[in-house]
């Protein structure tokens, strides 16, 4: 797994309300089907993986604590 970009994905598509095929745009990938794997991909490792979970909540958090300021 390509975390990093991966979890970028995962992340964009969780919070922003994008279609598949607008993530893709911004990520550079032109099939919607690959961005839909990328984001079940994660969901399916965050179940197994404890620390990528705490990452990405940590994540989440900054990302929310961001958002309170604006």
């Amino acid at each position: 797994m390509n975390e990093p970009p991966n979890v970028a994905v995962y992340l964009v598509g969780k919070r922003c309300g994008l279609r598949l095929e607008e993530i893709g745009h911004e990520f550079g990938i032109w099939k919607y089907s690959t961005v839909s794997s990328i984001v079940t991909r994660t969901e399916k490792q965050l179940i197994r993986d404890k620390r990528l979970r705490k990452r990405i909540d940590e994540i989440s958090q900054k990302l929310n604590m961001g958002q309170a300021k604006t």
